[in-house]
């Protein structure tokens, strides 16, 4: 399963990607919503997991963009603590 992970903390980014592909997942990382969006445009995730405060485009702005442009990855926000 194809999963592109966008987080902008490169700790949390290592350790969940680490996680993540222990359990399986092919997974992409991205730093910024810029990255994240084109990224999403060239490869089909089954999901994506976004933060909310990112660098450039926010989360949610890249949600709002991934479904106009008629996404169908399940989308996952993630918000900080």
């Amino acid at each position: 399963m194809k999963l592109l992970l966008v987080e902008d903390d490169f700790d949390l980014a290592g350790a969940l990607s680490r996680s993540l592909v222990a359990r399986g997942f092919e997974v992409l990382c991205c730093a910024d919503g810029k990255e994240a969006l084109a990224a999403a445009r060239r490869t089909a995730f089954d999901v994506i997991t976004l933060d909310l405060s990112l660098p450039g485009l926010d989360g949610l702005e890249v949600l709002r963009r991934l479904r106009d442009g008629g996404a169908d990855a399940l989308c996952r926000g993630a918000g900080g603590l």
